[in-house]
């Protein structure tokens, strides 16, 4: 369509005909007549009554227009907002575009109401008693009484199936393309009205401005990255040096020192240990690298690197914790001064019944818990090598891993004070999202048929579009439960759209409140555009470009997306 770009100026209202804004002393303070430029496309007054006066034909109704203010201890500031109207033709392909837009953005909102209680019609009625029953049915848990009803599979099938033929449509593509680049452009326009502005008002100049005043939150963040790699190694060179008699592994000949398990592995000078050497520095080029530093065939340092950092960096380790603690133990003293927040990620594999116990007894015993500045993710692998790991020795089939993620806590919901239940209990109250990890790369976007969990077995590994959805289902299911007894509940937050096909990212879009990744996001410019108009969450990739190229950093934010920055080190945890 005919787009106008109208500008509310300090001294007047003006109509552009795609024409940049000329200086202040270039135009008429009285909106009649010519300006002072000599240009045919400069801005032209606008009287608001004929259009005669560079207005496109036909002429547009008087554009609604509001001043921002932005408001400072000395003195109001006045920012110039832009408009952009058109004369209120659509062609086809545009009411096809908007039809299918508008059915994307309902769809997810409905999944999005369903998972957080919002807008259901009906009340979800009151507290649940703690001797409730509760099962296992097709994959999802319901309680007796649940008046939540969760939409099935069948269903979900059928909006994904919707979801992958507008994102693949041509003409939806064009138009959404087109609208992207309208914002850049809105965009470029609001700067070059408000350059001066900020130069001359802008608080980072006088220390810090908004962004020193608002709470950052270091989200996404694995526990094993959480301190700097130098401190690591200070820390390991600390231990070798003044408690080298600690038994680090024992087993049924003898008990293992520190001192003997740095001797096996040809360490015996722990002064010498350097970033680069112990594999977390390429030395080549300071720049990050996807590489697994436990695995001693991607590690830089070798085999003994990989293993002293295996010993320093595991949750069943004797230092592990005493490297995390004080890192939450500073941001809680540190939060008044630097407003910084985190959400560290802890793996849960899926493989035992009692795991949510182990988990919540390493967190509350080793002072790690219990803290106003931090959130826990709960981050759930998928990875193949994983799966064929021993951990998961004796699986028959995949609703075995869903029975150990969340009928645990289901008992920790309804029973909080049994004692088997406290401290996973505590757990759960400081947990905000659950995230899920997968080989993306490795499948293709066919949905299965309706098949129970059940009857997946172990070795056929389901597509994460089906264990997504469980994962999801299960949430909703758990959330109701927990809203009806005044407790916090949870979002889902999966990785989807690092590499592979658009169909882990399309899901994202419907399932989850934000995503992690997103880096695929710009080969589809239909998807970039549902990310902007539901303001869903998607990261902004700092990273090495040659190994993940995610959207630009700036196009994203003129485009008035909601993003958030992530800076990825990558460091396996599992």
């Amino acid at each position: 369509s005919k787009a106008t770009v109208s500008v509310l100026n300090w001294k007047g209202r003006f109509q552009a005909r795609g024409a940049l804004p000329p200086m202040p002393e270039q135009l008429s303070p009285k909106g009649g007549g010519r300006g002072k430029a000599d240009r045919p496309d400069a801005l032209q007054p606008f009287d608001g009554k004929d259009g005669s006066t560079g207005a496109l034909s036909p002429p547009l109704q008087t554009p609604t227009i509001k001043r921002a203010s932005r408001v400072n201890k000395k003195k109001k500031v006045l920012y110039h907002k832009i408009e952009i109207t058109d004369d209120g033709t659509m062609e086809k392909e545009m009411v096809t575009a908007a039809k299918n837009v508008t059915a994307c953005m309902e769809i997810r909102k409905r999944y999005q109401n369903v998972i957080n209680g919002e807008n259901l019609g009906y009340s979800e009625g009151g507290a649940v008693p703690s001797d409730a029953e509760f099962k296992m049915v097709d994959g999802v848990v319901y309680f007796a009484g649940q008046t939540l009803d969760c939409i099935n599979y069948a269903k979900y099938k059928e909006d994904m199936q919707r979801m992958f033929k507008v994102v693949n449509d041509g003409p939806t593509n064009s138009v959404c393309r087109n609208r992207l680049k309208i914002l850049d452009e809105k965009y470029a326009i609001f700067i070059a009205l408000n350059g001066e502005v900020e130069e001359d008002q802008c608080d980072v100049k006088k220390g810090g401005g908004l962004f020193s005043q608002c709470v950052k939150v270091d989200n996404s963040v694995r526990l094993s990255t959480a301190m700097h790699a130098q401190d690591l190694v200070d820390f390991i060179t600390e231990q070798a040096l003044n408690h080298s008699e600690v038994v680090v592994a024992k087993s049924a000949k003898k008990d293992v020192t520190l001192r003997g398990f740095l001797d096996e592995n040809h360490i015996t000078e722990p002064r010498q240990l350097t970033v680069e050497g112990v594999g977390l520095h390429p030395p080549a080029n300071k720049c990050f690298h996807r590489f697994d530093i436990f695995s001693q065939d991607l590690n830089r340092g070798g085999e003994r690197s990989a293993k002293l950092l295996k010993l320093f960096l595991k949750r069943d380790g004797p230092y592990y914790h005493q490297l995390v603690r004080p890192i939450l133990e500073r941001n809680e003293k540190e939060f008044a001064a630097k407003k910084v927040c985190t959400e560290y990620k802890l793996p849960l594999f899926g493989n035992s019944r009692g795991e949510w116990r182990d988990i919540a007894k390493w967190v509350f015993e080793n002072g790690l818990g219990n803290k106003k500045t931090n959130r826990w993710i709960m981050q759930i692998p998928r990875i193949g090598v994983i799966r064929s790991s021993p951990l998961y020795t004796g699986f028959k089939n995949n609703q075995e891993q869903l029975d150990n993620i969340f009928l645990p806590m289901w008992e920790a919901s309804l029973r909080p004070d049994h004692p088997d239940n406290k401290q996973v209990a505590d757990l759960l109250n400081e947990i905000g999202a659950f995230n899920v990890i997968s080989d993306e790369a490795v499948r293709g976007q066919e949905l299965p048929a309706f098949r129970p969990p059940d009857q997946w077995p172990w070795h056929e590994n389901p597509p994460d579009l089906f264990f997504n959805y469980y994962v999801w289902a299960n949430l909703v299911s758990i959330n109701h439960l927990r809203r009806r007894n005044g407790l916090n509940t949870f979002v889902f937050r999966p990785n989807c759209g690092e590499k592979g096909l658009l169909d882990g990212l399309t899901m994202g879009y419907v399932l989850s409140s934000s995503i992690n990744h997103g880096l695929t996001m710009e080969r589809s410019k239909v998807l970039q555009y549902l990310f902007y108009m539901s303001q869903h969450g998607a990261p902004e990739i700092l990273e090495n470009p040659r190994l993940l190229t995610g959207p630009p950093l700036f196009s994203r934010i003129s485009q008035f997306s909601c993003i958030f920055f992530s800076l990825m080190i990558l460091v396996a945890d599992y």
